[in-house]
């Protein structure tokens, strides 16, 4: 069987759909694997994998380096990194299922792509403000404030917040259920006082009112309703954070993914093991966690301070007995 673009991306998509990926995500490997096969045309004329070497790769790799894109600048060491992983996943899938005999990737380095950026984040107090910025007037107020409370409180992904139903609530026991998370897999999410406070006043006072436009009886079981009548979409979510940012402070960088890494870094900076954060997260490799998350420089030297055993008050006190013995005789 010839391995060309038609044949490659159908067996690859299916694969990939079978491993339990998302629609989004195979669309995206898809894009990056059509973009490897145009290039191999253009660059080397090629467009059968099997005649694909690693000399095709290098130029390939100088290609994606080099490029200038449309507003003159040139691919981020991300999307490099990214579209390189795709190709590389994709030849050793077609090795292992022996469609192909050779890996041209075998000896390749490609790690000087992969600088892994870290995540922004803002401050304990940029948030704060923001949060008790957002004045509860109306229904509306109220559902925004509780679904940042919340996105805030958890770490959950606005996909996920998005798509909360109400049996997904324990309020009792203090946890929500995250269904079919990144990965199709399900996992628990531990709620804070806080955050339980204002699905309390939510559910209270504000979803009563707004499930009297809803006629769908899916979007009934939704936590969180649009002013029209549905289930809150993950654009609308998004498109209230733009809102809500522009309303208190214009200057401050956030977006749901910020709020995300926000979650992560600050229980962090208080003392939270990093592998009870990557669980909370729904993260499938502790890689991600630590890629998602940043500690400053003051939260590094307080953490110096306090645990490392000749920076600590204890170190301290010990070094002081000594100088008084050798003070004194």
């Amino acid at each position: 069987m010839n391995l060309n673009r038609g044949n490659t991306g159908h067996i690859f998509k299916e694969y990939l759909k079978n491993k339990g990926f998302s629609s989004k995500t195979v669309y995206l490997y898809l894009r990056d694997i059509n973009c490897f096969f145009s290039r191999m045309k253009e660059l080397v004329n090629k467009d059968d994998l099997r005649d694909v070497k690693s000399q095709d790769i290098m130029k390939y790799m100088s290609y994606l380096k080099n490029t200038k894109i449309k507003n003159g600048s040139k691919y981020s060491y991300a999307t490099i990194s990214r579209r390189l992983i795709t190709v590389r996943n994709l030849f050793k899938f077609l090795l292992r299922n022996e469609y192909i005999i050779y890996n041209p990737f075998d000896r390749l380095d490609i790690s000087m792509f992969n600088r892994k950026k870290m995540r922004m984040s803002v401050s304990r107090e940029s948030m704060n403000n923001f949060l008790d910025m957002i004045t509860c007037r109306d229904y509306f107020d109220i559902r925004d404030r509780t679904i940042l409370e919340l996105m805030y409180g958890t770490g959950i992904r606005v996909s996920e917040a998005s798509k909360l139903t109400l049996k997904d609530i324990d309020l009792h026991e203090g946890r929500l259920l995250v269904r079919e998370g990144k990965w199709k897999k399900d996992r628990i999410v531990p709620l804070g006082n806080n955050v339980i406070r204002w699905l309390k006043i939510y559910l209270r006072r504000s979803r009563k009112h707004l499930l009297k436009k809803v006629k769908n009886v899916d979007d009934r079981e939704r936590v969180f309703l649009s002013n029209k009548g549905q289930g809150f979409s993950i654009k609308g979510i998004q498109e209230m954070i733009r809102k809500r940012r522009k309303e208190t402070d214009p200057k401050l960088k956030l977006t749901a993914h910020i709020i995300r890494h926000s979650f992560a870094t600050h229980i962090l900076e208080n003392g939270a093991g990093i592998k009870q954060v990557k669980e909370i997260l729904g993260h499938k490799r502790l890689d991600t966690t630590v890629c998602y998350t940043h500690f400053n420089v003051s939260s590094l030297k307080r953490i110096m301070k306090q645990y490392h055993p000749r920076e600590n008050e204890l170190y301290d006190e010990v070094k002081r007995s000594v100088y008084i013995r050798v003070l004194e005789g």
